[in-house]
């Protein structure tokens, strides 16, 4: 399921030019025959792929995160979520736009300079995948230092173990300790 909707993508691209990234016959698809589109929804749909492909990774985000986002989107900008849904829309109609000039089967200077946007958000999502960017999700509110963790008492190497790390101190003549 795509976390936006032909809707959205009309009003973030000009629809003269997905009419025509839509059609293979010359012809231009209207503004309500783009509402039904099979090639744009499809678009759309790959585009929301790339987006779990990204913030799935790990179990950073579920489904029902981003899903959340998108219906904050739909309430407004009175709603807490609502600046992370519209970034969930954007990304995915940039990459859905991504994805229409790409099936035109342009190369891959021509697919940069006609869909810059698709660039972007794919290194959005890289930043979404690293944790250096994050929705604004309740798991994310609650992050930082972790509870029920007792950070203060020393941790020690087994020294069965230190051989793994360091190599045989007693045997390695290379090895040299420094006090």
């Amino acid at each position: 399921m795509a976390y936006a909707t032909p809707t959205h993508l009309l009003a973030r691209y000009n629809a003269n030019r997905l009419g025509q990234l839509v059609k293979d016959d010359g012809t231009t698809a209207s503004s309500s025959q783009l509402l039904t589109d099979p090639n744009l929804q499809a678009a759309l749909d790959d585009g929301a792929g790339q987006i779990e492909m990204a913030c799935l990774a790990g179990n950073r985000y579920q489904q029902t995160d981003l899903q959340t986002l998108v219906a904050a989107y739909g309430l407004g900008p009175t709603s807490p979520q609502y600046n992370s849904g519209s970034l969930l829309v954007r990304l995915n109609c940039d990459l859905a736009y991504g994805c229409l000039v790409g099936r035109k089967g342009m190369d891959a200077a021509t697919q940069q300079a006609m869909a810059p946007r698709s660039a972007w958000a794919e290194s959005v999502l890289e930043q979404l995948r690293n944790g250096d960017r994050v929705f604004n999700v309740a798991i994310n509110l609650s992050a930082g230092t972790p509870s029920g963790v007792d950070l203060s008492s020393e941790r020690t190497l087994l020294p069965q173990y230190m051989d793994r790390y360091f190599g045989d101190l007693t045997t390695d003549p290379n090895n040299v300790i420094v006090r």
